[in-house]
């Protein structure tokens, strides 16, 4: 496996920083291990970083070792730190069983799309903006794009009805440079900026993506839709053909 280097807090008693060069030496310093879960299944250990309960996400690895998509999410959330942005805690390089174990903070109130029902009222609204466009302003800053933001991939971290949100899923995310457009076209079709369906675009997608997601708090459902969820129908309306 080649060595992924990444941080992480210890304890905050301690208040110490302890880095690793090869996503195994953590394994042997942590429990319980999340190996345990069946593939697909998510565990929730304590780990000793704050007592939080933590969500163990198993990814497949590709053949034996990470696969860059894989590497590359890993390099993003290690470097994410706002209160609005999923926390990576561990990775655990599971090799015997072709697995890497991802590891971060139990979102117990489920996706922001589940709690949307006929609008939120203005007030809600407006915090729930501030909080994902605070989110966004930070993941620019930091030269990444996430591409694929939608209700879906933002999280309550708990069941209370004032919790925050955490922006979660940066598995299509990339970094950009200023002046140089990406051309992949990726993401979900209702919340897709016309720009990268064109195959020319840049960071600024993702503002698209959250007005679509502003409008949707407000009124319930997405401006661009299709009574038979037909796809070619939905780009056309976003794209103005």
């Amino acid at each position: 496996v080649k060595p992924v280097r990444r941080c992480h807090a210890d304890s905050a008693a301690e208040g110490g920083t302890r880095c690793y060069d090869d996503l195994r030496a953590s394994s042997a310093e942590r429990s319980p291990k999340p190996s345990d879960a069946e593939p697909g299944e998510a565990s929730t250990p304590t780990t000793a970083l704050r007592g939080t309960p933590r969500a163990a996400p198993l990814a497949v690895r590709a053949s034996t070792s990470i696969d860059d998509a894989l590497r590359r999410e890993i390099d993003i959330l290690t470097n994410m730190h706002h209160p609005h942005i999923i926390e990576l805690v561990d990775v655990f390089d599971d090799a015997a069983n072709d697995l890497v174990h991802i590891v971060m903070p139990l979102c117990s109130g489920g996706e922001l799309f589940d709690r949307i029902g006929s609008g939120f009222s203005e007030e809600d609204a407006a915090v729930y903006a501030q909080q994902m466009l605070s989110a966004l302003e930070y993941l620019h800053s930091q030269s990444i794009v996430h591409r694929d933001l939608k209700p879906e991939n933002f999280m309550f971290l708990t069941e209370a009805a004032d919790s925050d949100l955490v922006l979660i899923d940066f598995g299509v995310s990339t970094f950009f440079h200023r002046g140089k457009p990406l051309a992949t076209a990726l993401g979900t079709v209702y919340y897709t900026a016309p720009e990268v369906f064109e195959g020319e675009y840049d960071e600024k997608c993702d503002v698209w993506s959250l007005g679509i997601i502003a409008y949707m708090l407000l009124v319930g459902h997405a401006p661009f839709e299709d009574p038979k969820h037909r796809e070619y129908k939905i780009v056309a309306a976003i794209c103005g053909r």
